[in-house]
């Protein structure tokens, strides 16, 4: 009897112990599940987590299977609205969307803490003058009579929004827009895997960049856009591109990643209206503004070369990636 009763105590101490030694476990090292966010259409919540608690944990193999895909990541679906990084606002009659940062963005020796998102394929800083005449020329040559803008063009243009096309991940065509802060803390999936990802690129791609430690990164991606002026038709000639701008406050990085490029002309600039082809193509580089100087990308820009800038890179050796660092003076990365 006693045998018993000794047998059935013990029975249950030791049910007593599983049951509390899987809630300690539970509690101290809970499992995290790895996303796939290059084939998601839902975007992470935009600030993420800081605490060790659950700290997510990178491996070489997730970091190099990340770092294999040319597109930094954008959602449209998820967060407020529910429109992900998606920009409703930016469209054909209204093409620019203002953004106010919370860090400051060194570009060409001047601290920003704001951009503007233009659908026209670049990021300015200054207002432009009402009217360009082609090619286009920077700094314009006649300022100070006439505004000379402060921009980043990774396909200075004018653009439309396009038709979605052939796309498998059926993401909306347009444009858009994502700003991570405080990398350098972030222990959540997304901000490790940004901060690490964007790390090894600017690293590799960049001579002296060895110890740049990234802690904002802006991603703007211009999505299936075509050229202003075309006939209906043409919505279905879409090009995307993407800018990654990337900065610890003191040192500025600019990745542009050109998926898809099948017009480079918009009709004011000479483009046909059926193809987008012809005339002066896209301007491609950056400008000071206020005569400050500027930087065109050659052999690519505003010249025919602008198609090889899908399949040559310059910064790491990927095809269609193109790394400057532009804090101070703009310089370009390392070219095979």
């Amino acid at each position: 009897m006693s045998f018993r009763v000794g047998f059935t105590s013990s029975v249950l101490l030791l049910a007593l112990l599983a049951v509390v030694t899987a809630e300690v476990q539970t509690t101290s090292s809970p499992k995290v599940v790895v996303k796939d966010y290059s084939h998601s259409r839902i975007a992470p919540p935009s600030h993420g987590s800081t605490s060790l608690k659950g700290a997510y944990e990178l491996s070489k193999e997730r970091l190099d299977d990340i770092c294999n895909d040319l597109m930094y990541w954008y959602f449209d679906e998820g967060g407020d609205g529910n429109n992900g990084d998606y920009q409703t606002s930016i469209h054909s009659t209204s093409p620019q969307s203002h953004k106010n940062l919370t860090f400051e963005l060194p570009f060409f020796g001047v601290k920003y803490n704001y951009t503007r998102v233009n659908l026209g394929g670049f990021l300015e800083f200054s207002d432009p003058p009402e009217h360009y005449t082609h090619p286009l020329k920077f700094p314009n040559p006649e300022y100070p009579e006439k505004n000379d803008p402060s921009f980043i063009g990774i396909f200075y243009s004018k653009c439309r929004i396009g038709n979605d096309g052939s796309s498998v991940d059926k993401k909306e065509p347009g444009v858009y827009y994502r700003v991570e802060s405080n990398l350098q803390n972030r222990t959540d999936q997304f901000g490790v895997e940004l901060r690490e990802r964007v790390r090894q690129d600017i690293r590799a791609g960049n001579e002296g960049a060895e110890n740049f430690a990234p802690e904002h990164v802006i991603i703007v991606t211009w999505r299936n856009v075509s050229f202003a002026g075309g006939i209906e038709a043409a919505l279905n000639k879409t090009n995307t591109f993407q800018v990654v701008l990337v900065t610890d406050e003191e040192a500025a990085y600019a990745i542009f990643n050109y998926d898809l490029i099948t017009w480079t002309t918009h009709t004011e600039a000479g483009g046909d209206t059926s193809t987008g082809l012809g005339g002066y193509p896209a301007f491609v580089g950056f400008n000071a503004g206020n005569g400050n100087g500027s930087f065109e990308y050659m052999p690519y820009s505003q010249t025919p070369n602008i198609w090889n800038l899908t399949t040559n890179g310059c910064g790491d050796g990927f095809s269609g990636r193109h790394i400057f660092r532009i804090d101070e003076k703009i310089t370009l990365g390392i070219c095979p």
